[in-house]
Parts: structure tokens; sequence; C-alpha cells
């Protein structure tokens, strides 16, 4: 930040520092669980069970919940979903894009399942998504 003499002009610059240890507490939640947030980001569209994900970073799958809601105000099955829509969202831009087809791509059981799953987080359902989309790029 500029450090302004009595006449206006800046007469120097200051900063702050902030204590490692202080950042090291907030970010300890992350830390331990970042291994599965790696493993979430590389295979979320497969089928990822929390057990799976808590042997991977050593915690119970309690534990991990814990974790997961702490940091990013979600459980795992909440951040998986909402990574496959995200991707499903980029992928229904992608012309030519069928509905059924992304759902299957991204590990959903049935186009019922996922519409009901992106109609929750996006607050439209795929094809209404899609229309408006293309509605956009006109």
């Amino acid at each position: 930040l500029p450090v302004k003499g009595r006449n206006g002009s800046i007469i120097g610059i200051m900063g702050t520092t902030q204590s490692y240890e202080g950042k090291k507490q907030v970010l300890q939640p992350y830390l331990q669980i970042d291994r599965a947030v790696a493993y979430i980001r590389e295979k979320f569209r497969q089928r990822i069970s929390v057990e799976e994900l808590a042997a991977l970073v050593h915690l119970s799958p309690r534990q991990l919940h814990r974790k997961f809601v702490e940091t990013f105000g979600s459980s795992p099955q909440t951040f998986i979903m909402k990574l496959r829509v995200q991707a499903a969202c980029e992928a229904l831009q992608k012309e030519g894009a069928l509905i059924s087809e992304v759902a299957r791509d991204l590990g959903f059981c049935d186009q019922s399942s996922f519409t009901q799953h992106f109609h929750k987080h996006v607050g439209l359902t795929p094809l209404k998504y899609l229309r408006q989309f293309r509605l956009r790029s006109l």
C-alpha cells in the first residue's frame, strides 16, 4: 500500500505479513483431503464410494465427511455430483450434444436420474439448459 506524506505525495510503501502458522490452521482440513479431491477430479465419471476415498486418505468415512463439509461446505457425494453437473453443462454446450449420451458419459445410471440431479443443481432441466444455451449462441 502507498504511504503518503503530508502534501499527498507518495513517500514509501508498506505491506503486511501473516504468520504461516495461522494460515496452516485454515489449510489443514484441505491438506488432509487433497488426495481425495485429486482422485475425484480424475475419476468423477466413475462410481466412487466414500469408503474408497476415506481409505485413500487414511481417514474414516465419518472423518472424511466432516473434513469435506468443513472445507467445501458439502459432503463428498455432493462434491462429486456438482463436478458431474458442471461437466454436463460444458458437454451440453458442444454442438450436437445429446442429453442421453452426456448422462451416460458422466456416470449417471439413467437419463431420469441425470435430469433430477441437473435440475437440483442448475435450476433447469438439461433440455431447458440446452435450449437456453443454443438461443444465446445464435
